[in-house]
Parts: structure tokens; C-alpha cells; sequence
């Protein structure tokens, strides 16, 4: 993947007290799955799935799941081994 000049800047604190299920979710998003896709990989409901990603888009301060899809290939987030329900 090409890099490019822009960072997504975010409060690095937030960023180093996520859940696991929180780093799923943001596997996910990183991964371009949509809420549907997201809530069926990890057995949850669509609403739990949305849930979960306007609260990490708060903790991050984010406008929305494009910021942090691009954070967390940044991150280097969607290239982490989190479990057997979460793998591409």
C-alpha cells in the first residue's frame, strides 16, 4: 500500500487502552468491512457493531470510519493476529 503524507492524528493515550473487542472492531473497519460484515464475522449484533465504533470514534476523536480505517492501517492495526473470529 502506497504511503502518503497525511497521519491521523489522534490522543495516543486513548488509542493504548482499547479492549480486544474494541481492536476487532478497528480490524474490521481497517479491513473496509462494512457494519453487517463486521457484526456477522465477530457473532454480534449490527447495532453492538455500530456501538462499538462510534464509541471508538469518540475515544479517538474522529469524524468517522474513514479517519479510522486509515489510523489503523497506520497503525499497522489490520496486520495484527487478535484471534480466530477476526482473521481476514
Amino acid at each position: 500500500m502506497a504511503r502518503s503524507s497525511y497521519n491521523i492524528e489522534v490522543d495516543e493515550t486513548a488509542a493504548k487502552h482499547f479492549s480486544r473487542g474494541e481492536l476487532r472492531i478497528i480490524k474490521q473497519v481497517g479491513l473496509g468491512r462494512a457494519n453487517k460484515e463486521i457484526a456477522k464475522k465477530l457473532f454480534l449484533s449490527e447495532g453492538t457493531a455500530r456501538n462499538y465504533i462510534s464509541q471508538i470514534l469518540a475515544k479517538l476523536n474522529l469524524r468517522d470510519r474513514t479517519q479510522l480505517a486509515l489510523w489503523s492501517v497506520q497503525e499497522g492495526i489490520i496486520t495484527q493476529q487478535l484471534g480466530d473470529t477476526d482473521e481476514a
